[in-house]
């Protein structure tokens, strides 16, 4: 029986699911029980982790990410104090055997966004991806249960997939909301623009018909094909997925996310005409297609 200060975490963890990542939380949909929830404790934990970077003063950044560290290890400890996030978080990282490693590297992670706000090419930028998110994909796989080791290459691979989507699909806000360029600058500088062009565009609101604009569109154009390509790698892992259901779940996860990609590519392959975003509609129908094995057009 699970005690209620982890019960009542593992509802909250499900409401922050719900409220911040609306693809994830609709992909959890062919999820059982007992994994939906453990999946939803641990993106919990990993959102109050990007919020410690992106909300709050910048002056108290360094204390909230040691604040962090405190909590991950008070939570393998098994000694939450009374949080009842963390200990829902806890209680998931022990029995499902979640590395720490994997929380220790996002947070890495998350520190390097307090000093690392620019990159030069798409290695720097997939480093980035690895420590944000691949690690995310390797807690999941973990929390879904895989037959071998190997299954963790694929997974990280999705995770990666994911932030590369979200860097793409976020130009316009990390610039005027965050002061950050995850577009690699020698890349763009290389195609004709550079990060003044950027913020010219996201004043504006749209790219136009200048060659700063069409060399924005290029780096945005082939940073759809790398993330596409890790798509495809993260597909080959599905197979080492142990329950039916979390290989529905990540089937479900690739569809909706890769999606996004589809719309900025709809629009352009402009970052600065809105934020790209799949309806509810756009995800059933390409969830549908994804658990008949039909396959994602991306």
């Amino acid at each position: 029986m699970i005690e209620p200060l982890t019960s009542r975490g593992y509802h909250q963890a499900e409401r922050i699911t719900r409220e911040r990542a609306k693809s994830f939380h609709f992909a959890s949909m062919a999820l059982g029980p007992e994994t939906k929830r453990a999946a939803f404790a641990v993106y919990a934990f990993c959102r109050r982790c990007d919020d410690a970077v992106d909300e709050g003063s910048r002056e108290g950044l360094s204390g909230r990410v040691a604040e962090l560290r405190v909590q991950l290890d008070d939570a393998y400890r098994g000694a939450p104090h009374g949080d009842p996030v963390l200990a829902a978080f806890a209680e998931t990282v022990q029995l499902r055997a979640v590395p720490k490693e994997a929380f220790v590297e996002l947070i890495r992670g998350m520190e390097q966004d307090l000093t690392k706000t620019r990159y030069r090419n798409w290695d720097e930028l997939d480093e980035y991806c690895e420590l944000a998110a691949g690690t995310v994909g390797i807690m999941m796989a973990s929390v879904f249960g895989v037959r071998e080791t190997r299954a963790l290459v694929h997974a990280s691979a999705l995770g990666r997939a994911m932030q590369l989507t979200n860097v793409l699909r976020d130009v316009k806000e990390d610039l005027e909301q965050h002061d950050r360029v995850y577009l690699p600058l020698d890349v763009l500088e290389a195609a004709g623009a550079g990060e003044a062009h950027l913020r010219d565009f996201a004043r504006r609101g749209a790219l136009d018909a200048s060659p700063a604009a069409d060399a924005v569109r290029s780096v945005m154009r082939e940073g759809a094909r790398r993330a596409r390509g890790l798509y495809r790698l993260a597909d080959q892992g599905v197979p080492f997925i142990i329950p039916r259901t979390g290989r529905a779940s990540v089937r479900l996860m690739r569809a909706t996310y890769s999606e996004i990609l589809n719309v900025l590519e709809a629009q352009g392959f402009d970052p600065f005409r809105g934020r790209a975003s799949t309806s509810r509609g756009q995800k059933v129908r390409v969830g549908v297609r994804a658990l008949l094995g039909l396959g994602v057009p991306s």
